[in-house]
């Protein structure tokens, strides 16, 4: 078992628009990627050709089965010429398909709010289950005894196709759900959403086992890998994640996308894994952390190239000794020891020359390795060092941007807070102001010289033409007994002006 780092495979290029499937064929002959540019393409992981139309599929031997807006499913022959069978399956999109391990049966989620099954030989409806909003994602338990799904309802819900009812509904997530995936060993649910999270049920106990913080924007695809140990999870932060599930802890993070990270597949024995981004990208990965030994592409054309040379070489010294059996035959006697010498002389230099070539090649792979300049090694220790120095500073640095976005966060909330409770301040020092002026003017009211007060205003505003003296006594607020003494003396028209006045 290794446990390097993931590494980088190959990249494949060809579609337009954003991967939203991926799929390995088992015998990892071949990986098939949709889009939502209308495509499905088999890519020989040699040849990287791509052939088939529509979105979304997942593969089983030889056959393909994808899905798309039109309402329909599609069953493709994986050849050349790619022929397929059309189902007319939902009332709207069609967002996911899977077929059953045991390849007898079709699920299929929908936006008309249902999850079907089909039957892979006459492709023919056998049963229905209903959500109360859009499904985006279906799928078989190993034993096809349990169908899972979830949506835009916020439930996941677990389905017993036997009993053809539903077994289990959880409501842990806060959003849609995007997809929900099976362990290899069908006793684990996971799930992942909207709400940036990834949780994991027990399907026996029925309860949540493990949940994880996983990205910083939607959780878009997760896939476990074939041990059961790791899960994948792709996230519209564009960062791909490996989690640990026997330690529940983050084990990897990966960069390798310039946008969303769509979509993740394992290889069937897990030695590979492939992902797809909004950025039309297909990435090929080396699993590395974990390696089975089964799958091996890299060594496949050195093997054959091998193979070759030693067929060629056996071809060779076949023809050789045919031509040196024919040779001794025709030699006479009498001249036979000598031939024979210089024959086996020269065959005996064949063979040499042949035993000292591969002893040449040999010293010469041997010279590469040991008489490397212990500078050199020394160097590229150094830059090993250096990398390991970066990746976790990296991680450091990735974990202090995401304490200080809490922290920012909290702030934020904080400032909220104090921004509300001013508010509030400002609200009840404006009704103290309200309450302190109708309070002033109650007094005022109340107080003896307030009618005096509201006469003199009153004679100031009708008088201020007519009578000047009595304008400025009034402006100087005199009391009544004192206006009647300083204009008692007026004309008899004035007085009765004045006491006209209201």
């Amino acid at each position: 078992m290794s446990t390097d780092d993931p590494t980088l495979f190959t990249t494949l290029k060809g579609h337009k628009d954003t991967i939203t499937g991926l799929s390995f064929h088992p015998g990892l002959k071949q990986l098939v990627s949709s889009s939502n540019d209308g495509i499905v393409s088999v890519w020989g992981l040699k040849s990287k050709k791509d052939k088939l139309v529509m979105f979304n599929f997942l593969l089983m031997d030889q056959l393909i089965a994808s899905c798309a807006k039109d309402e329909t499913i599609r069953i493709w022959n994986n050849s050349i010429e790619g022929s397929s069978v059309s189902i007319k399956a939902h009332a709207a999109p069609v967002r996911s398909v899977q077929f059953s391990c045991d390849g007898q049966l079709l699920v299929s989620a929908s936006d008309d709010k249902s999850v079907k099954v089909w039957t892979l030989s006459d492709k023919k409806f056998q049963y229905a289950f209903n959500h109360t909003n859009w499904v985006r994602s279906a799928v078989f338990s190993q034993d096809v005894r349990l169908i899972a799904s979830g949506g835009d309802d916020k439930s996941l819900i677990v389905w017993d196709c036997e009993a053809r009812k539903e077994t289990q509904r959880y409501n842990e997530h806060q959003s849609v759900i995007y997809k929900v995936q099976f362990s290899p060993d069908s006793t684990v649910l996971g799930s992942c959403s909207n709400d940036k999270k990834i949780k994991l049920f027990d399907v026996r106990s029925k309860k949540v086992i493990q949940h994880y913080d996983a990205h910083a924007d939607s959780v878009l695809d997760i896939k476990f890998h074939p041990s059961g140990q790791f899960l994948m999870s792709a996230g519209a932060d564009s960062k791909l994640k490996v989690w640990d599930l026997r330690q529940g802890k983050l084990a990897y993070t990966l960069y390798g996308h310039n946008g969303q990270a769509t979509s993740c597949a394992f290889s069937h024995h897990g030695d590979y894994f492939a992902t797809g981004g909004s950025d039309t990208m297909i990435l090929v990965w080396n699993t590395n952390w974990i390696n089975t030994g089964q799958e091996n592409l890299e060594d496949k054309p050195k093997k054959e190239k091998k193979a070759q040379k030693k067929e060629n070489s056996s071809l060779q010294q076949n023809s050789e000794q045919k031509t040196e059996n024919l040779k001794e035959n025709d030699q006479n006697q009498s001249q036979s020891a000598k031939k024979k010498q210089k024959e086996t002389l020269f065959y005996s230099n064949a063979d040499n020359s042949i035993h000292k070539k591969s002893e040449f090649n040999q010293s010469q792979l041997q010279v590469t390795k040991d008489d490397v300049p212990q500078e050199v090694i020394q160097q590229l220790d150094n830059i090993s060092t250096q990398l390991e120095l970066i990746t976790r500073t990296l991680q450091a640095l990735e974990q202090r941007v995401s304490n200080n976005e809490s922290q920012i966060s909290r702030l934020n909330l904080v400032l909220n807070r104090e921004f509300e409770r001013g508010e509030e301040v400002n609200e009840q020092i404006y009704n103290l102001n309200v309450f302190q002026q109708t309070q002033e003017k109650k007094e005022e009211e109340q107080n003896p010289n307030y009618g005096c007060k509201q006469l003199i205003n009153h004679l100031c505003k009708c008088s201020l033409l007519h009578f000047p003296q009595l304008t400025t006594h009034l402006k100087c607020a005199l009391p009544l007994s004192n206006l009647a003494n300083a204009y008692g003396n007026q004309s008899n028209s004035n007085s009765s002006i004045i006491g006209q006045i209201p």
